[in-house]
C-alpha cells in the first residue's frame, strides 16, 4: 500500500468516497422538485386565505340581511296588528 503514489491514492479515496454523477443530478432534480412544491404549497396558502377571507365576508352580508330581514317582519307584523283592530270596527 505505501507504494502507491499520491495520485493513485486520490483516485482511490475519489472511488470511495466520491459522490457520482447519476446522485449529483439526483439530488438537483429532488431539490428542484422540493421547491416546486414548496412554491405551490404557498400558492394554494395564499388562495385559501383569500377564499377564508370572501366567506367571512359574506357571513357577515348575511347576518346583516338577516338583522334587517327581522326588522322589517316586525314592523310588518306591527303594522299589520294595527291594522286589525281598524278592520274589525
Amino acid at each position: 500500500m505505501a507504494d502507491k503514489t499520491r495520485l493513485e491514492l486520490d483516485l482511490e479515496h475519489h472511488e470511495r468516497y466520491g459522490t457520482s454523477i447519476g446522485i449529483k443530478i439526483l439530488i438537483i432534480l429532488l431539490v428542484i422538485g422540493l421547491g416546486g412544491a414548496g412554491f405551490y404549497a404557498f400558492t394554494l396558502h395564499e388562495k385559501l386565505v383569500e377564499k377564508e377571507t370572501e366567506i367571512a365576508q359574506m357571513i357577515e352580508d348575511f347576518r346583516n340581511e338577516k338583522v334587517a330581514l327581522l326588522s322589517r317582519i316586525k314592523r310588518l307584523e306591527v303594522k299589520a296588528s294595527g291594522q286589525e283592530p281598524l278592520n274589525a270596527k
